[in-house]
């Protein structure tokens, strides 16, 4: 039930970010692309700001554990980009489209 609650709240997070911003998750992943950050290959790509590689990789981990548990449980896969970012590259990827 964990992994389903940690999966759950980071999509709600990201739902959340693009909603409160009024722009669509795409145009989120296009700024995060923006910002030219360091990034980690995987099933779930990953971006994060200087100094974060560590919680990063953490992160993708976690996440990855999660997929697996939905193809596992529910028969989907979720498409997802993870981007760890500091409150200065979180701010840059929010705002009028």
């Amino acid at each position: 039930m964990r992994r389903a609650q940690i999966l759950a709240s980071c999509t709600l997070s990201t739902l959340l970010l693009a909603s409160a911003a009024q722009i669509s998750q795409s145009d989120v992943r296009k700024r995060v692309l923006a910002l030219h950050l360091d990034s980690l290959v995987g099933r779930v790509p990953t971006y994060y700001s200087p100094g974060a590689h560590e919680r990063a990789a953490s992160l993708q981990r976690a996440v990855d554990e999660e997929i697996t548990f939905f193809i596992s449980s529910l028969h989907m896969q979720p498409n997802l980009t993870l981007a760890v970012l500091s409150e200065c590259g979180a701010s840059e990827t929010q705002g009028s489209p």
